[in-house]
């Protein structure tokens, strides 16, 4: 599995201005080397992609990221760009995209219309405030996010976001549109028809399948509490202004219809669709 990873290398001998700090505000990733090649300097956008917070710890373990097998490769490319003071781009992988065994956990897009595909059986373990906390993450970030950019947060939303948390990201100034995407079934509501059937459930935190069986009652708690939260949520995205796209079908042309009303409505309040 290969990513390319472009951008120009920078001496920090040959560096020809102020402190490199400078760059921490742009929009594109930097990095600083020594003439050898050890790295001395990463801008924010840098750190943020590596998911380091300092220049220290990513320089500690910058080159043993790379997989075992690249690595040559890899140090051969940086050692010519640095001769030869050009641009260039190198293909390699990652060693954290592999799992324990060495294979394949996802695969990058090849194209700008094509979308990668991940390929990890693992159950998914991340913390079930994930998304509050990569709200106040971007809260935190927001320099490397303008005023006025688009932001689009798609999620079930089963966990709800502290209403406090969509006000600070709403305070940055950003427009943004949060996605609904709920089973209209499942999530949103629950099938009377379950009732006194057995069926398979999945426990969301063991990850651990066995079979149940709901009574009336249940399914009917179960109904009244999923529509409930469904509309609790609705009704907070009116009272802070955020006008929401729901997707309840896995369809290209229903997901694109949901895009679409959402853009006439938009138009409706606001005079235009951006």
């Amino acid at each position: 599995m290969n990513k390319t990873r472009s951008a120009e290398v920078m001496s920090q001998a040959l560096w020809p201005g102020p402190d490199p700090e400078m760059f921490d505000d742009l929009p594109v990733m930097v990095w600083v080397v020594e003439p050898g090649g050890a790295p001395v300097y990463f801008n924010r956008a840098m750190l943020a992609f590596a998911g380091y917070e300092s220049t220290a710890t990513l320089a500690r373990d910058w080159f043993t990221s790379v997989h075992a097998e690249d690595q040559q490769s890899y140090a051969e490319e940086i050692r010519r760009a640095l001769e030869t003071r050009a641009s260039f781009a190198i293909e390699y992988r990652r060693r954290n995209d592999l799992g324990d065994d060495g294979r394949e956990l996802w695969r990058p897009p090849r194209t700008q219309g094509d979308l990668g595909h991940v390929i990890d059986s693992r159950p998914f373990r991340a913390p079930t405030d994930n998304l509050e906390r990569g709200l106040e993450q971007l809260v935190r970030q927001r320099r490397d996010l303008p005023a006025g950019s688009f932001l689009f947060v798609l999620s079930d939303f089963l966990v709800p976001v502290a209403r406090a948390t969509w006000m600070r990201a709403a305070s940055r100034r950003w427009d943004i549109v949060p996605v609904v995407i709920q089973d209209p079934v499942w999530d949103a509501s629950f099938p009377e028809e379950v009732a006194r059937l057995i069926v398979p459930y999945v426990d969301p935190n063991t990850g651990e399948s066995r079979r149940v069986r709901f009574t009336r009652k249940e399914t009917a708690e179960l109904r009244a509490a999923n529509e409930a939260r469904l509309a609790e949520l609705r009704a907070m995205f009116r009272s802070t202004g955020l006008d929401a796209v729901e997707i309840a079908s896995d369809a290209h042309a229903d997901t694109l219809a949901a895009f679409l009303a959402w853009a006439d409505r938009r138009q409706y309040t606001r005079g235009r669709k951006w």
